[in-house]
C-alpha cells in the first residue's frame, strides 16, 4: 500500500510540474529552467515506471534537476526563499518515503 501511495505522490508531483512547464511555455520563450524541469519528470516517470536498482538515484536526480529549474525560474521571475524551502521539505520527505518502503 505504501509503495502505491509513493507512486501515485510521485506521479501527481511529476503530472503538474509538466502541466505547469506547458502552460508556461504559451507564455514564456523556452529557457533552461523548462529543460530541467522536463529532465526531473522523466526521471520521476522513470521512478514509478521502471524496475532497476537505481531507482533511488533516478529520484534524487530528478529531485535535483526540480531544485535547480526552481533556481534558474527564481533568478528569470523573482527568487523567493520560502519556495525553495518547501521544495527542499517536499524533496526530503520523497526521499525519506522512498527509503522507508525499499525493502
Amino acid at each position: 500500500m505504501k509503495k502505491i501511495l509513493f507512486k501515485a505522490l510521485l506521479s501527481i508531483y511529476a503530472l503538474l510540474t509538466m502541466l505547469a512547464v506547458i502552460s508556461d511555455l504559451r507564455v514564456n520563450p523556452f529557457n533552461p529552467a523548462h529543460l530541467f524541469f522536463f529532465m526531473g519528470c522523466a526521471a520521476f516517470i522513470s521512478v514509478v515506471s521502471l524496475k532497476t536498482s537505481h531507482t533511488l538515484v533516478l529520484l534524487i536526480t530528478g529531485l535535483v534537476c526540480m531544485h535547480i529549474a526552481a533556481i534558474i525560474a527564481g533568478q528569470i521571475n523573482g527568487f523567493h526563499l520560502s519556495h525553495h524551502i518547501v521544495r527542499a521539505a517536499v524533496s526530503l520527505t520523497l526521499v525519506l518515503m522512498f527509503l522507508r518502503i525499499k525493502p
